[in-house]
Protein backbone atom coordinates (compact mmCIF):
# COMPACT_ATOMS: atom_id res chain seq x y z
CA UNK A 1 0.00 0.00 0.00
CA UNK A 2 0.78 3.65 -0.60
CA UNK A 3 0.08 6.56 1.71
CA UNK A 4 0.35 10.16 1.48
CA UNK A 5 1.71 11.63 4.82
CA UNK A 6 3.75 14.59 6.20
CA UNK A 7 7.61 14.26 7.11
CA UNK A 8 8.57 14.35 10.35
CA UNK A 9 11.98 13.75 9.70
CA UNK A 10 13.19 16.89 8.88
CA UNK A 11 11.83 20.37 7.52
CA UNK A 12 7.82 20.29 7.42
CA UNK A 13 6.70 18.69 3.83
CA UNK A 14 5.04 15.98 2.27
CA UNK A 15 6.17 12.04 2.88
CA UNK A 16 4.61 9.09 0.55
CA UNK A 17 5.19 5.75 2.62
CA UNK A 18 4.69 2.04 0.64
CA UNK A 19 4.11 -0.43 3.12
CA UNK A 20 4.19 -4.25 3.07
CA UNK A 21 1.39 -6.29 4.30
CA UNK A 22 2.91 -9.05 6.72
CA UNK A 23 3.25 -11.81 4.95
CA UNK A 24 3.28 -10.87 1.40
CA UNK A 25 6.57 -12.04 0.83
CA UNK A 26 5.95 -15.15 1.50
CA UNK A 27 2.74 -15.91 -0.42
CA UNK A 28 4.79 -15.01 -3.77
CA UNK A 29 6.07 -18.20 -4.25
CA UNK A 30 2.36 -20.19 -3.57
CA UNK A 31 0.85 -18.28 -5.48
CA UNK A 32 2.83 -18.31 -8.39
CA UNK A 33 2.79 -21.83 -8.43
CA UNK A 34 -1.06 -21.77 -8.21
CA UNK A 35 -1.09 -20.06 -11.47
CA UNK A 36 1.05 -21.79 -13.54
CA UNK A 37 -0.94 -25.09 -12.47
CA UNK A 38 -4.43 -23.17 -13.41
CA UNK A 39 -3.27 -21.86 -16.61
CA UNK A 40 -1.37 -24.98 -17.75
CA UNK A 41 -4.94 -26.82 -16.79
CA UNK A 42 -6.95 -24.72 -18.14
CA UNK A 43 -4.83 -24.54 -21.52
CA UNK A 44 -6.02 -20.47 -21.97
CA UNK A 45 -2.52 -19.71 -23.64
CA UNK A 46 -1.54 -20.43 -27.19
CA UNK A 47 0.78 -23.41 -27.12
CA UNK A 48 4.37 -21.92 -27.72
CA UNK A 49 4.06 -19.82 -24.79
CA UNK A 50 6.58 -20.74 -22.14
CA UNK A 51 4.65 -20.12 -18.89
CA UNK A 52 7.39 -21.40 -16.83
CA UNK A 53 9.47 -18.44 -17.93
CA UNK A 54 6.79 -16.27 -17.54
CA UNK A 55 6.37 -17.24 -14.11
CA UNK A 56 9.81 -17.38 -13.18
CA UNK A 57 10.27 -13.30 -14.21
CA UNK A 58 7.03 -12.65 -12.61
CA UNK A 59 7.86 -14.06 -9.16
CA UNK A 60 11.36 -12.33 -10.39
CA UNK A 61 10.03 -9.15 -10.30
CA UNK A 62 7.55 -9.61 -7.39
CA UNK A 63 10.31 -10.56 -5.09
CA UNK A 64 12.38 -7.51 -6.12
CA UNK A 65 9.04 -5.28 -5.42
CA UNK A 66 8.84 -6.66 -1.36
CA UNK A 67 13.06 -5.52 -1.33
CA UNK A 68 12.67 -1.83 0.32
CA UNK A 69 16.20 -1.55 0.58
CA UNK A 70 17.25 -1.87 -3.17
CA UNK A 71 13.68 -0.02 -3.91
CA UNK A 72 15.36 3.28 -1.74
CA UNK A 73 18.56 2.60 -3.41
CA UNK A 74 17.14 2.85 -6.95
CA UNK A 75 15.05 6.26 -5.54
CA UNK A 76 17.86 7.75 -4.88
CA UNK A 77 19.61 6.86 -8.17
CA UNK A 78 16.48 7.79 -9.78
CA UNK A 79 16.73 11.14 -7.56
CA UNK A 80 20.43 12.60 -8.63
CA UNK A 81 19.35 11.48 -12.69
CA UNK A 82 16.54 13.47 -12.43
CA UNK A 83 17.09 16.38 -10.00
CA UNK A 84 17.65 19.14 -12.45
CA UNK A 85 14.59 18.35 -14.43
CA UNK A 86 11.72 20.08 -13.12
CA UNK A 87 8.76 17.88 -14.81
CA UNK A 88 10.05 15.20 -12.12
CA UNK A 89 9.64 15.12 -7.82
CA UNK A 90 11.72 12.59 -6.20
CA UNK A 91 10.31 11.38 -2.85
CA UNK A 92 13.39 12.15 -0.38
CA UNK A 93 14.32 8.48 1.42
CA UNK A 94 14.44 8.66 4.59
CA UNK A 95 16.86 5.91 5.82
CA UNK A 96 15.79 5.59 9.18
CA UNK A 97 12.00 5.39 8.37
CA UNK A 98 13.35 2.40 5.62
CA UNK A 99 13.78 -1.56 6.41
Amino acid sequence: AIDASWDWDGPPGEVVMKVQYPGVAESIDADLDNLKRLVKLTGVLPKGLFVDHAVNEMRKELKDECDYRNEATKQKAYALLLRDDPRFKVPRVIDSLSS
